[in-house]
């Protein structure tokens, strides 16, 4: 069924088409009425003008016809049209003249109707494209505040119809999965809490007990051992907690312009025990005025879990690298230790949930650290990536220039 769009081109088409019909009617009629017209007007002009030459007697014009009672008049009137350009005007040479006019009209017609045609159909192509382009980019970007025309008939109309369907459907599903993570993230939350609690007192009870004087060795080294425990499942518990809030995109981050070298200055502090430990330093070499743009707080967290593992996994007295790298078109962070290569299967898994090296020694370790900084700097726009160097590893946070 056409639309009122469709129906008012047709219209138009229609009613060109009836004007080229009558265009060319009136071009034919007109053309035969001037040729026969101008070829009767030459001949009684012809006539006359024999007549008046020759001024002999029986020789009748009546209505501007030469009668046959002077056969030389007649004969000399048809030698002289025969040599003259009323030759041209013979019923079969004007058919086709006629016949090659028409065909000419009808042409031009149907190219300037078929122009016009196909500029209508373009432009209505165009609008109808931008429109569906608009309203696809309002769902990309879940605005959902785009509708598209549904009140005429046609084929037009069905689609816009199915695709506001869609794009309700989108919307409800984008709604139900918010409303889903939300709760989840509350869950969470009061899971966390409930957990921190218990482990808040058992610390707290823990540093009661230390305080006395009446210790053994071994309960002394006992009550360590428990507070390196509950330290370890709080962060444990912490950590968790991010990474569901993450996997759900609960997080706000807020991202702004912050100096990389900012996000890296105090790690020597921050792991000193670690570094003093392996007899191991730090330091920063590259762009120290290079800017990034990302949350603070997220990005030093998914850096320092970088650096920490490359402490982990580095010879005794040996230099952690932070490389700071701009140019025009990423902003990186690499950081290199030396120690053993990663086998390939290892560099596949590596940013896995929980997984560990088989050459990992460290007892605290859980295997956490590096998937929560994978999640952290995708969910920012930004790539991490691991891989073998001749001499260590290299973790590398890289960030697009937009």
């Amino acid at each position: 069924m056409l639309s009122i769009r469709e129906k008012s081109f047709t219209r138009f088409l229609l009613f060109n088409l009836i004007m080229a019909l009558v265009l060319i009617v009136g071009l034919m009629y007109i053309t035969n009425k001037y040729f026969y017209s101008y070829e009767e007007n030459i001949e009684k002009q012809i006539i006359s003008d024999i007549a008046q030459i020759r001024n002999k007697e029986g020789v009748d014009i009546i209505g501007g016809t030469l009668y046959e009672s002077d056969e030389e008049i007649q004969q000399v009137l048809n030698e002289v049209k025969s040599r003259t350009y009323l030759r041209f005007l013979s019923p079969s040479n004007y058919q086709i003249s006629v016949l090659s006019t028409l065909v000419l009209v009808i042409f031009i017609s149907y190219i300037f109707l078929f122009t016009i045609n196909m500029l209508i159909i373009s432009s209505h192509q165009r609008r109808y494209i931008k429109s569906v382009d608009n309203f696809i980019d309002s769902v990309i970007e879940q605005r959902f505040d785009i509708v598209l025309d549904e009140s005429q008939e046609g084929i037009t109309s069905k689609l816009n119809m199915r695709f506001n369907k869609m794009g309700n459907a989108i919307n409800r599903n984008y709604n139900r999965v918010l409303e889903d993570n939300m709760n989840i993230k509350n869950t969470l939350a009061d899971i966390s809490h409930q957990i921190k609690t218990p482990l808040t007192s058992l610390s707290i009870n823990n540093e009661i007990l230390s305080e006395s004087d009446e210790l053994t060795e071994e309960q002394i080294e006992f009550i360590k051992i428990n507070e390196s425990q509950i330290t370890r499942l709080v962060w444990l518990t912490d950590s968790l907690l991010k990474i569901s809030k993450l996997d759900s995109n609960t997080v706000h981050f807020n991202k702004e312009e912050i100096l990389a070298l900012e996000l890296v200055g105090d790690f020597k502090n921050i792991l000193s025990r670690q570094l003093k430990a392996k007899d191991l330093k730090i330091q920063i070499t590259g762009d120290f005025e290079m800017l990034i743009n990302a949350d603070y707080e997220w990005t030093k967290e998914a850096l320092l879990n970088l650096v920490k593992n490359a402490t982990e996994h580095a010879f005794t007295q040996t230099m952690i690298t932070i490389d700071l790298v701009s140019n025009s078109s990423y902003k990186a962070i690499d950081v290199h230790n030396i120690g053993n290569n990663i086998s390939l299967e290892e560099l596949t898994r590596i940013f896995e949930r929980f997984y560990k090296s088989k050459d990992n020694t460290n007892p605290d370790s859980i295997g956490i650290g590096l998937n929560l900084s994978k999640k952290i700097i995708e969910s920012q726009g930004g790539t991490i990536a691991v891989s073998n160097e001749e001499n260590g590893v290299k973790f590398s946070i890289l960030f697009l220039n937009i």
